[in-house]
């Protein structure tokens, strides 16, 4: 068993103007690279969802699996429980279920005004990469018509890849290199079923060229509040 010093943790947090994402906290403590390993905890931690076109670039897929069972095991225990202590701050989020999915993309810190200026920066950064999220959604949407035409209605960039969302959008790089850790939300509307199962190979390909994780979806429009609401908070894609 790995213990976490956390005192070594408050080093690492106290070091950096702005608060960390948990997977940030975890490279620096354990000297790996930090994208490598957000991206690795956001595709193997607590589970890997069928749904989404994985970005395995070979670092990746040659990393070492035990990340993240140290980091579930071992390393969020220490968090947790300096959390309730009052020792460090955490993002609060609406749902408990939902922190404890997304802790590689929630911040850590310990002071709450380092949370909050990391937030109002991500937040400035999801607005200039917009356009370039919006190019990605394009190409996959393009690639889903040409395969049903007949049957594609609409798409919408909804989540936190879409600029009315407040949640920030986690990446590495600038406007004109991104690799992502979040990925990137998108709501296809269809005349009848398209089977997004069917494209995987074309998609894995636009999020490996592309560095950006994506996480499709289809629905049938039936005019339903929830369908409303992606209408509301989405962008149309096309």
């Amino acid at each position: 068993m790995e213990i976490f010093n956390i005192d070594k943790i408050l080093g690492i947090l106290g070091e950096n103007p702005e608060a960390l994402t948990y997977g940030e906290v975890f490279a620096k403590y354990k000297d790996y690279n930090h994208y490598s390993t957000s991206l690795l905890i956001n595709l193997l931690f607590p589970k890997f969802n069928i749904s989404k076109v994985g970005l395995f670039f070979g670092y990746v897929e040659k990393s070492e699996l035990d990340i993240p069972k140290l980091y579930r095991k071992y390393f969020l225990p220490t968090i947790y429980d300096s959390v309730k202590k009052g020792i460090i701050q955490h993002e609060i989020t609406i749902k408990e279920k939902i922190k404890r999915r997304q802790t590689h993309t929630n911040f850590v810190s310990d002071k709450k005004e380092k949370i909050d200026k990391r937030l109002e920066n991500e937040m400035e950064r999801k607005t200039r990469i917009q356009p370039t999220l919006m190019s990605v959604a394009e190409d996959v949407v393009d690639e889903i018509s040409r395969v049903y035409p007949k049957r594609f209605a609409s798409a919408y960039l909804f989540g936190s890849g879409c600029y009315k969302n407040d949640r920030p959008f986690i990446y590495y790089g600038n406007e004109d290199v991104i690799r992502s850790v979040s990925d990137l939300d998108i709501m296809v509307f269809g005349h009848g079923l398209i089977r997004l199962s069917k494209l995987k190979k074309e998609l894995d390909k636009i999020s490996r060229s592309r560095k950006v994780l994506l996480d499709p979806y289809f629905r049938v429009f039936r005019g339903s509040k929830k369908d409303k609401g992606i209408l509301e908070k989405g962008v149309l894609i096309q």
